[in-house]
């Protein structure tokens, strides 16, 4: 089974900005990315996890995509709700060398005053 990562291309027909385009698999994700890296306007590579399941960012396939990133210089966008920040701390800890950025702080529940995984 593979998983797949978004890839950003730039689309200068709408926007000088990367657009979302496309999934790499992870037994091609490597060329994919030395393709993206060599593009100034790509700086790193976003997921959204939020609708999948509380496990899916500690898959082996996925976790080994994130570890290519930092070959690149490219870091990756954690997109989640506040459910699955307890499994995405094991994921930034089996990924040391990967640099993450949560968006959003991890959309907390703090309606239902919740701010801890």
């Amino acid at each position: 089974r593979t998983t797949s990562l978004p890839i950003a291309i730039p689309s200068r027909a709408m926007s000088p900005r990367p657009a979302l385009h496309g999934a790499i698999e992870t037994r091609s994700i490597g060329p994919e990315l030395e393709v993206l890296a060599r593009n100034p306007l790509v700086k790193g590579i976003r997921r959204v996890i939020q609708e999948e399941d509380l496990d899916f960012c500690l898959q082996a396939s996925f976790l080994d995509s994130l570890r290519l990133l930092p070959q690149h210089a490219l870091s990756f966008d954690i997109c989640i709700s506040h459910r699955h920040l307890a499994n995405v701390v094991k994921m930034v800890e089996a990924c040391p060398d990967v640099q993450f950025v949560l968006d959003h702080i991890g959309k907390p529940a703090i309606k239902d005053q919740l701010f801890e995984p």
